[in-house]
């Protein structure tokens, strides 16, 4: 199940992945017990029907302990673990397999061992899904995402609190017409929470978006940021000593590659300072921590130059989020970064999936990092590290040669229809194709010669249903996937 690699350089120490055949995508990571960890996320290469939700233990060296899978007859995904309280783990996702319809939010408790002690659905007949999940102080949880049942029709933010046993004690929707979702939230003390996430309007629009609310109150303290003229999508939310808070996600025209983002905001949500990263290409930032000397250390993925994909993306600011580095790990396909932790000794772990090492089309990765101010690239430098099959590449963006390069889907999430665009460098054929995750092909979108330049082209989910999906491109030696959300 797990193959690795030993980095000789001092900015990826090792890597390991984690699957079989086909699909493993992982989210989320915490640490389990000194020097161990729990991985998340799901897996077609070992359910027996459609993605299970599974969890991979390991251990500070990246060895994997045990592995647990999850599911019925239709799909399972882990967004968000946290710890239980009573040496076990909580984790938060969707399911197709139980519930009242569609996706529900799936919420399952397990031992220290994995072993699942209970498992709990809550949503109506349409779409709720759960992205993220924080303890309340009380013995219960808060879970956040969107509900598609409850609220005004469309997609809207959803809130629910529920006890020790998985009962519901507390539940609010928050949105307008469009699409909104939360992604991250912040317990606050008490009955408090700061919840971030995005708001999409019809006319796809977006947003960052964070809501002020108490547990058991209705009462909505609301802020929304925008990034000039373009869109703003929030992914990650981190408190900051003096009571404020940093946003972190990515900003862009619609149609254009996005760049990373990151605000700093005071208590009170006023915008202290924002900052954008990235070259040419597209950089998304998806997890951030807190280092040390004040500063902050931000991870998702980036555009890699030249014929290949995506690759994780690392990036180190100080605390006024001024660039002092950054690196970026993968190989020829997609590699993307979802959750970032330290350990406490100056290491950091990073996790995410790749489709570029390990078993199958995507695997587990877990990269563990030295993330001192040495270990970085400078701004200007060029510098190429490899090391049995971990790169970390620092070049600067002027130094970037044009590439074939799949856009940000827009809008995404989406519901029925989403543009995808891709840019040619030079004539030539390309087949662009939406899978399903289990692999089986339902639409076929380009498929021939294309001129030079830009292009979009429209994907009509109204026929499918809600979930998640792949668009696949092949141009000569370049391939790329990026996960569509049809929502409905």
């Amino acid at each position: 199940m797990a193959s690795g690699a030993t980095a000789s350089e001092g900015d990826s120490l090792w890597s390991r992945t984690y699957g079989g055949r086909l699909f493993e995508h992982a989210y989320t990571i915490i640490p389990s017990a000194e020097n161990e960890f729990i991985m998340g996320g799901s897996t077609t290469s070992y359910g027996s029907v459609g993605r299970d939700a599974w969890l991979v233990y390991v251990k500070e060296n990246g060895d994997s302990l045990w592995s647990r899978k999850y599911g019925g007859n239709g799909h399972e995904h882990i967004n968000a673990i946290v710890p239980s309280g009573d040496g076990g783990f909580m984790a938060a996702g969707y399911t197709t397999s139980f519930g009242a319809g569609g996706l529900d939010m799936y919420l399952l408790k397990f031992d220290a061992a994995g072993e699942r002690i209970w498992h709990r659905t809550y949503g109506g007949d349409n779409d709720d899904e759960a992205l993220a999940l924080a303890p309340d102080g009380k013995g219960g949880f808060l879970l956040a995402g969107y509900s598609e049942s409850f609220g005004n029709g469309f997609p809207d933010v959803w809130l629910l609190q529920v006890d020790s046993a998985g009962d519901s004690l507390w539940s609010l929707t928050y949105g307008n017409i469009g699409v909104d979702y939360a992604a991250a939230i912040l317990h606050q003390g008490g009955g408090a929470f700061r919840v971030a996430g995005t708001s999409v309007m019809e006319t796809g629009a977006a947003t960052a978006l964070v809501l002020d609310v108490n547990a058991g109150e209705n009462a909505v303290t609301a802020h929304t940021y925008q990034a000039g003229s373009g869109n703003l999508m929030a992914t990650c939310l981190l408190p900051a000593p003096d009571g404020g808070y940093l946003l972190g996600g990515y900003a862009g025209l619609p149609f254009t590659p996005a760049d990373a983002y990151l605000a700093r905001m005071d208590g009170k949500g006023q915008l202290l300072w924002s900052h954008t990263y990235g070259g040419p290409d597209e950089e998304i930032f998806s997890t951030m921590a807190a280092t040390g000397d004040g500063g902050y250390l931000l991870a998702g993925f980036t555009q890699a130059p030249g014929p290949s994909n995506l690759d994780m993306y690392l990036v180190r600011v100080n605390a006024r989020g001024e660039f002092l580095w950054q690196n970026s790990y993968g190989g020829s396909r997609d590699d993307r970064a979802y959750c970032l932790i330290p350990d406490g000794d100056g290491h950091y772990f990073l996790a995410g999936h790749t489709g570029s090492y390990g078993s199958g089309w995507a695997d587990f990765w877990l990269v563990c990092l030295d993330a001192t101010p040495e270990a970085g690239v400078p701004v200007g430098k060029e510098v190429l590290r490899r090391g049995d099959g971990v790169l970390g590449r620092g070049e600067s963006p002027e130094t970037e040669p044009p590439a074939t390069r799949m856009l940000g889907p827009s809008p995404n999430p989406f519901n029925p229809t989403t543009a995808v665009g891709y840019q040619l460098p030079a004539p030539g054929y390309v087949s662009l194709r939406i899978y399903d995750t289990a692999g089986r092909e339902v639409s076929a979108l380009v498929d021939g010669w294309r001129d030079a330049g830009s292009h979009r082209v429209t994907f009509d989910g109204s026929d499918l249903a809600a979930g998640v999906y792949l668009a696949r491109m092949e141009a000569g030696d370049f391939v790329q996937v990026q996960k569509l959300i049809l929502l409905k």
